[in-house]
């Protein structure tokens, strides 16, 4: 997947998709297997806005439940299914324990109620059926938890994923299939005839330059963004989209192998407690209204404060400080806007188009990606007076291990020489890469020191920021530490680990000195901010 903003000037399109989120990377995907001429563009990298700042869930919304939504369960428990059998590398299961505490939060009948429901709407899709625990076996799965109150709980999976990366997997296989994608183009303006969208006004943010694209149909997916296309296009548009801002903390490793969801006894919330990786885990989220810039929502003090306090009540032998926050971020939702309490607000989505033909997509979950732009793509079709023939994107993703992660491990210790990478290292390359983690693995056993972990004890190797310039677009070094990888998130900026890698970067993309010390500061700033800053 290479950058190359030339094969967007003056070219005609069917489809030009605005926002590489998940929801315009899946429609690329969509549209381009479907046939169509497709351009896909993003004013910044491939899922750097809500879809890499999400809990990291592929799950059908237990609390969904609450609110009467059971199509929207059963149709995200259906998608929990496609993609763990599309994507095992990037999406695998989670088991989930709910305890369940006398006079607080929801009751053990609630949750054995829900749990029962979950499962049948789940039907033949579910991954393991739900059991109810004593409060005994409760504590013999997080001893941690605490035994005041405690009723029992319950015991349920969903998935967790690499969202970062199954956004930029679904970018991948559009690009394979044929559409023109380009991270870090900037649309500018439109192009109209008659009244109707005729094409665009871009701008490559890297290089500079103006760029002309027709197209016959554009969509505007750029979640949290959404309101200002739609105020290019018709400077009058009314408001749709209602912003709410979800915080995340990570800190070492709470839990053994389970995710804890646990009500919040301060306001009654669903929180998350969940294993981000073999030494952290991630806590999770807030829901506030918010009117803050989506490129850089901030944790705020209170947010710390809230999702820590909420964690030392279940769990106090943990006796979480701020200071034991290792990283943290902070991303906004997309929903429709509507009155009262976000946290009761649908993650419903609707489709709107303009007197001009703009498509719009407002609202929706990272679950359901391929249906919302499933649907955007059969609008797209009635519109150009083709017959909406089905979707492909059941199919697995490009780099998707065929016979599972494990295999994939296995057969690559065999095929290749990795004797200077250990099995843990091997089976992170494959968890983050699938298949193609053998072409990082050759990498870096063609230059010395490309097997070498950039930080310790992170399995993130040298080989691999060659790998992401080459392979998948990753233009500046906070697209390789944050999304390629996600070492930003889980370490604290290291001034050699960054200083080397603009170097390669310098040397890959001809950097002189003065943009390479642009570009070290930018990244520096950056990497801090997932580390630093709590007001």
């Amino acid at each position: 997947m290479i950058r190359d903003t030339s094969r967007l000037q003056n070219r005609a399109f069917d489809l030009l998709i605005i926002g590489g989120g998940i929801a315009g990377a899946g429609a690329a995907r969509d549209a381009a297997l479907r046939g169509l001429r497709v351009a896909l563009i993003d004013q910044g990298d491939f899922g750097s806005g809500t879809s890499s700042r999400s809990s990291k869930l592929v799950h059908g919304g237990l609390r969904y439940l609450e609110h009467g939504a059971f199509r929207l369960v059963r149709e995200a428990c259906r998608e929990r299914r496609v993609l763990l059998r599309i994507a095992p590398h990037l999406v695998d299961p989670l088991p989930l324990l709910f305890p369940c505490y006398r006079g607080s939060g929801r009751p053990l009948w609630q949750v054995r109620l829900g749990l029962a429901l979950y499962d049948a709407l789940s039907g033949d899709l579910r991954i393991e059926r739900h059991r109810m625990m004593t409060p005994e076996q409760v504590r013999d799965l997080e001893p941690g938890l605490t035994a005041d109150r405690l009723e029992g709980g319950g015991h349920y999976y969903d998935c967790r994923m690499n969202d970062a990366r199954l956004c930029l997997e679904n970018v991948k296989a559009a690009d394979e299939a044929g559409a023109v994608v380009a991270n870090y183009v900037q649309l500018a303006g439109f192009e109209k005839s008659s009244g109707r969208l005729a094409g665009a006004h871009l701008k490559d943010l890297i290089s500079g330059r103006d760029l002309e694209v027709r197209a016959k149909v554009i969509l505007n997916v750029t979640g949290p963004w959404a309101d200002a296309p739609r105020r290019l296009d018709d400077p009058s548009a009314p408001p749709l989209v209602r912003k709410t801002r979800g915080v995340h903390l990570i800190t070492r490793r709470l839990t053994r192998a389970a995710g804890v969801a646990f009500t919040a006894r301060s306001d009654g919330r669903l929180l998350f407690l969940l294993p981000l990786d073999e030494g952290h885990s991630l806590i999770g989220t807030t829901d506030t209204d918010s009117e803050e810039d989506p490129a850089m929502p901030a944790v705020e003090s209170t947010d710390v404060e809230y999702l820590l306090s909420e964690v030392n009540m279940i769990l106090p032998g943990a006796q979480l400080e701020r200071s034991n926050v290792v990283g943290h971020f902070a991303g906004l939702r997309t929903l429709i806007n509507d009155r009262g309490d976000p946290t009761s607000l649908s993650r419903e989505y609707k489709i709107v188009e303009s007197d001009s033909g703009l498509i719009s997509l407002i609202g929706g979950k990272y679950t359901t990606y391929r249906i919302m732009a499933g649907r955007l793509v059969d609008r797209v079709l009635t519109r150009l007076g083709l017959s909406a023939h089905p979707a492909r994107t059941d199919t697995p993703l490009p780099s998707a291990p065929p016979a599972g992660v494990d295999a994939c491990v296995q057969e690559l210790e065999r095929l290749i020489d990795a004797k200077e990478l250990d099995r843990r290292t091997i089976h992170a390359l494959v968890r983050r890469y699938g298949t193609a983690a053998r072409r990082v693995i050759e990498l870096a056993s063609e230059e010395p020191g490309g097997g070498d972990e950039m930080v310790p004890a992170t399995a993130v190797i040298w080989a691999e920021a060659r790998y992401a310039m080459e392979s998948e677009m990753a233009i500046r070094p906070m697209d390789f530490l944050r999304r390629r990888t996600g070492l930003a998130l889980r370490c604290t900026p290291d001034p050699a680990v960054l200083a080397r890698l603009v170097k390669l970067y310098a040397n890959r993309y001809g950097w002189d000195a003065d943009r390479s010390s642009v570009e070290e500061k930018r990244a520096q700033e950056s990497w801090a901010s997932h580390h630093t800053g709590v007001s």
